[in-house]
């Protein structure tokens, strides 16, 4: 079962994240629902509700004043941190639109990973925000980086450059712009947090 979350960037659905998947529910902060694909329907929407265009009159609000400490999107994890455990949580416009929005999204996620499993779609990456480690398949060729959230140690398995219990810090390009040689690619954070970015080209 997957959550659905739609932000106000670039939306493009990829199926194969949710074939097969039973949609538990459907979330929109703020303008993301004017990006819901017209095959889904949002059952609530969160956020001060300033850049949504569309009719949210017949789904549940969740709504917060325009002046307040935190973004919508920030909000919205905590609600989700607070009401679910242990769920796949697919976040749509993740990116696209304002650079200052984009690095924010990234590392509010942080705080909340451990809880749920979150993969964000954009049009051009997949994107897996891990606690601890992971095991992809399905990308042999694909580039992909390792973009850490926090200092982390690292090993990487399964890719042209492999990488054991290396540290890094959140200033550096060494993990940027690996390639998938392998069926399956394995990521492990011995420490820290941090993301898998695989491209789709």
């Amino acid at each position: 079962m997957a959550i659905l979350v739609f932000l106000n960037g670039e939306v493009q659905v990829d199926s194969k994240l949710i074939n097969g998947e039973v949609v538990e529910k459907v979330i929109a902060v703020d303008g993301g629902l004017d990006k819901i694909p017209r095959d889904l329907k949002a059952e609530q929407i969160i956020g001060d509700l300033d850049s949504v265009q569309g009719n949210y009159h017949e789904i549940d609000v969740l709504r917060f004043p325009a002046k307040k400490s935190k973004s919508d999107f920030e909000l919205t994890l905590e609600y989700l941190t607070e009401n679910y455990r242990n769920k796949k949580i697919i976040i749509y416009g993740l990116t696209g639109g304002r650079v200052d929005h984009q690095l924010f999204n990234f590392f509010v996620l942080k705080d909340h990973i451990s809880y749920n499993t979150y993969i964000a779609d954009t049009i051009t990456e997949t994107i897996y925000f891990i606690p601890k480690e992971i095991t992809i398949s399905g990308h042999k060729g694909r580039t992909f980086s390792v973009f850490p959230l926090t200092p982390i140690s690292v090993t990487i398995k399964g890719a042209s450059y492999p990488l054991k219990e290396k540290e890094c810090d959140m200033y550096q390009s060494l993990t940027l712009s690996n390639i998938i040689k392998d069926q399956t690619l394995h990521v492990e954070l011995h420490q820290g947090m941090g993301a898998v970015i695989i491209n789709k080209d």
